[in-house]
């Protein structure tokens, strides 16, 4: 095991290089072919996933952000996400929600397997870059991106935002979410990071509206927007637990002391 973390590191290090000296739709393409290849073979070794039916997911995985955006996407909505990943969040909009979804990766290895997932659903697996998507302009009533805009780089999130906001109609909603700058590990793919603060400039420079939903109380099944009062909190929250390093003195209660949101955003 520790030399399949080792093999990791090492892999994630050289593939991060390769990002910044290239960030091309085709440079990705390789870059996220290379981990998924590995994934496949060895889990996901770093945080102790083991391979599963698909990609890195196991039996005992459970994504509390997926949750939370799954109960936000309204019934028979037409639907993009952006950055599909192990799949599984298409899958149930699709399944179970009746809704028309198109899901992008640049991952030709995740397209590939996620390709077995589509039946008879209204759901189609494509290859695609989050930078130039291939869709006409009012294609879509949501738009989803759950750990896709930290692995670009920052002088590309504006081309992001604009791509975004280009597929969507004028009411439709993009559903965001990246991890937090404090719960950053030492060896990933992640390019840009933002504390709450830091965020929450940005997306208001870009949409008319902002609504925030604290991802922890996923654990309880509550839905609830946050008020501006709780996002001030957090933000002297996040403050404090930089300056005191709680992060990395609780090791894994991160989870539940570094606030994690995700994002409804209206262009």
């Amino acid at each position: 095991m520790e030399n399949d973390k080792e093999q990791q590191i090492e892999l994630l290090t050289q593939l991060k290089i390769d990002l910044k000296k290239d960030s091309s739709s085709e440079q990705y393409r390789r870059v996220y072919d290379k981990l998924h290849s590995f994934i496949l073979k060895k889990g996901y070794p770093l945080e102790n996933r083991k391979p599963g039916n698909f990609l890195y997911v196991s039996k005992k995985y459970k994504n509390y952000v997926a949750e939370i955006i799954y109960r936000l996407t309204p019934k028979k909505s037409k639907v993009l996400e952006i950055g599909f990943g192990d799949a599984r969040l298409s899958y149930q909009l699709a399944k179970n929600k009746q809704c028309s979804v198109k899901s992008i990766d640049v991952s030709t290895i995740a397209v590939g397997r996620a390709k077995k997932l589509e039946g008879d659903l209204d759901l189609e697996f494509l290859w695609g870059d989050a930078r130039d998507i291939k869709f006409v302009n009012e294609s879509f009533d949501v738009a989803i991106s759950k750990d896709v805009l930290e692995h670009l780089p920052s002088d590309q999130h504006k081309k992001y935002f604009y791509e975004v906001k280009r597929v969507l109609k004028n009411n439709g909603i993009h559903l965001l979410y990246l991890p937090p700058k404090l719960a950053q590990s030492r060896c990933d793919l992640h390019l840009k990071v933002y504390n709450t603060k830091e965020l929450n400039k940005l997306l208001k420079n870009e949409f008319s509206s902002v609504e925030q939903y604290y991802v922890q109380l996923a654990i309880i099944k509550v839905l609830k927007k946050c008020s501006k009062i709780f996002i001030k909190l957090t933000v002297v929250t996040e403050k404090i637990i930089e300056k005191t390093k709680l992060y990395k003195v609780l090791g894994c209660l991160n989870k539940l002391i570094i606030p994690r949101f995700v994002y409804k955003l209206r262009k």
